[in-house]
């Protein structure tokens, strides 16, 4: 899991912090401050993280499990 915070000093990220969560074979992008901006990658298939599959209707499942880990991860002690 990662965790960036929005930061002022540097004003191209302003309004920029995400969490994410990277297995082996995914990579998720949440933005927490960017609306309809997130990411998901298929590392396996893409390991260059080429074609973001956020919105692809084939990965909703993928997408919500991806999500349901991260937000048991930003959860845990």
């Amino acid at each position: 899991m990662i965790e960036y915070f929005s930061d002022t000093v540097f004003p191209r990220v302003l309004s920029m912090g995400y969490q994410a969560l990277r297995t082996e074979n995914w990579k998720y992008i949440r933005y927490t401050e960017l609306q309809d901006m997130d990411e998901m990658y298929d590392l396996a298939a893409d390991p260059y993280g080429l074609r973001n599959l956020i919105a692809e209707p084939g990965h909703s499942a993928d997408r919500d499990r991806l999500g349901q880990e991260l937000e048991r991860l930003l959860r845990a002690p």
